[in-house]
């Protein structure tokens, strides 16, 4: 089975005339010939502006955030009753849902399939290079799938779409048709913070363990799926609290899930400070080496998915442990004092008394 990856707009020879300029994604996304949506942050990706999509079936948007091209994301919408076309490919992928319910096939070629149902709030990763196939089991409704890929890399690599999407190598090491309960066999925890599985029914309920070193009753899990080295995680934020800033290399993707906050973006500490608003469905995308902090003035927890960018290893998941982490933390003690004041007054707006580490500047 072949999936039409190279329409008669794509031109090698014009991309290459355009490459001291323009990456080979960025000339693919342009081909695409739906919307591309930048910068660090979306407001409610569930509302976003999709548009019909010739290759994949549906109506769909990229998601090309934070000035990278490390990972990207993108949002898909499954017609009524509908499908979207089958396709494979040498990136990993992510893929997380929106709204609605339906079901995945997933193949190698000439293979047996192996069909696993989700539903709103499920979490799930595709083989690599496996054949796969999404299914909308409403004959009323759409459903809105938001994936996480690898795909800006790997096309900046090998620059050839036929490579990328038509390669018939089969990961056996990763997925067989064997594998019938690839989707439905039991996780298992690797210590520290991370669990392995193919499939997460519903993240937004998912039990997470306390990691106080991210803040006072945070909670967390990382996710190992697939075999990939592309990996996720839930981060909860306990009511009236924020997650100390930090920063690391571009890539990563953050969707609020439930609970409501703002997120802070600067450069440096006590330089400018950029101020997103975060609820449900809300994205944030830092920059590379940028500071970033979650904050949660409210009474509810506030619970994140984050897509990783490049560096999470399935083999180093379970042993890495926290430590790597920290030196990017910034202590409260070392932050920005309008910082603190600034998250105060949130919290003291709503009649609500701050909780934090044990600080010995600022107010309260």
């Amino acid at each position: 089975m072949a999936v039409e990856t190279q329409p008669e707009a794509f031109d090698y020879a014009e991309w290459r005339a355009r490459s001291i300029k323009q990456s080979f994604y960025d000339y693919w996304l342009e081909k695409e010939g739906i919307p591309v949506h930048r910068g660090f942050y979306v407001e409610d990706v569930n509302r976003l502006e999709l548009e019909p999509w010739p290759r994949m079936g549906g109506r769909g948007a990229y998601l090309a955030l934070a000035n990278q091209q490390v990972t990207n994301g993108y949002v898909v919408e499954i017609p009524p009753a509908g499908a979207l076309n089958a396709e494979r490919h040498l990136y990993e992928e992510l893929t997380y849902v929106l709204s609605g319910s339906g079901s995945t096939q997933v193949w190698n070629e000439g293979g047996k399939r192996i069909s696993f149902e989700w539903g709103e709030g499920s979490l799930f990763a595709i083989p690599l290079n496996a054949w796969h196939q999404h299914f909308n089991a409403s004959g009323s409704s759409p459903a809105r799938l938001m994936a996480a890929t690898t795909a800006p890399e790997v096309l900046n690599q090998y620059h050839n779409l036929g490579f990328v999407f038509d390669n018939p190598y089969v990961f056996s090491d990763r997925f067989t048709a064997e594998d019938q309960d690839f989707f439905s066999r039991e996780g298992h925890s690797w210590g520290r913070r991370s669990w392995e599985t193919n499939f997460v029914a519903d993240v937004r309920a998912f039990q997470l363990e306390d990691w106080e070193a991210k803040g006072a009753g945070a909670r967390h899990m990382r996710f190992v799926m697939a075999d990939s080295v592309y990996g996720c995680h839930i981060h909860e934020l306990s009511p009236v609290t924020y997650v100390q800033a930090h920063r690391h290399g571009a890539g990563a993707m953050i969707l609020v899930l439930s609970g409501s906050g703002y997120e802070l973006m600067y450069g440096e500490i006590g330089g400018p400070r950029e101020r997103f608003e975060l609820r449900p469905g809300s994205i944030v995308s830092p920059g590379n080496m940028i500071y970033h902090l979650h904050a949660n003035p409210n009474a509810e927890p506030l619970r994140q998915l984050a897509f990783r960018g490049g560096g999470f290893s399935l083999y180093g998941a379970g042993v890495g442990g926290p430590e790597a982490h920290m030196s990017q933390l910034v202590p409260y003690e070392q932050e920005d004092p309008a910082v603190h004041e600034e998250f105060y007054a949130e919290c003291r707006a709503r009649g609500l008394e701050p909780v934090l580490m044990p600080i010995k500047q600022g107010p309260g």
